[in-house]
């Protein structure tokens, strides 16, 4: 008589499983877009400013809390606002580049592995022009504008729509890191209209 060997399937373990998620390598995403943004503290005024924003960063795609680099760099053109002092009439322009990095993914909401809502908080340093012209014909003044800042960035990417298309929400402190004052006015009398 001869050995019987039963026919069972081997056991396999799916190892794509992570705390019952499934889990996908790291892909390289880049993105870019247009962002609508109400700045203040950089002219006397909230001005409104469309940043063009390019990106690249890494993505795990799972439903823990990953550290998945992200860089942007964006670009602000010249915002203007206006400012007086007593008799003084002074208009402002401002233009910068900025970089973030965002070391950190926190995902609230998921659709199945892959992230719908994110939460990221991220390091910004911003370098640029700000440029004072008086109203009054004594002249413009152009400064280094140099700041700092601290965004947090909530984005929403429904997965209806293949995840290409995503809605930011953003907000965070900014620190002038060179902070100048603008005075308009004869030379004797000279009165601050932004610092």
């Amino acid at each position: 008589t001869g050995d019987v060997t039963p026919d069972v399937a081997p056991l396999t373990i799916d190892t794509s499983e992570r705390r019952g998620r499934e889990v996908k390598d790291a892909d390289l995403v880049v993105r870019f877009g247009l962002q609508g943004a109400v700045q203040t503290g950089v002219t006397p005024s909230p001005v409104i400013g469309l940043p063009l924003f390019f990106e690249i960063g890494s993505e795990h795609r799972y439903a823990n809390t990953a550290f998945e680099p992200r860089a942007r760099v964006s670009w602000t053109f010249a915002a203007s606002s206006e400012a007086t002092s007593g008799p003084n009439t002074a208009s402002f322009s401002w233009m910068s580049g900025a970089i973030d990095l965002c070391p950190i993914r926190a995902p609230l909401m998921t659709y199945g592995y892959l992230p719908y809502l994110d939460l990221r908080a991220c390091g910004r340093l911003e370098v640029g022009r700000l440029v004072g012209e008086a109203e009054t014909g004594n002249g413009s003044q152009g400064r280094l504008w140099l700041a700092a800042g601290i965004p947090v960035n909530l984005r929403i990417a429904p997965q209806f729509l293949g995840g290409s298309i995503f809605v930011e929400l953003e907000a965070g402190p900014r620190f002038p890191i060179r902070r100048d004052e603008f005075l308009v006015g004869p030379t004797a009398t000279q009165s601050l209209v932004f610092r």
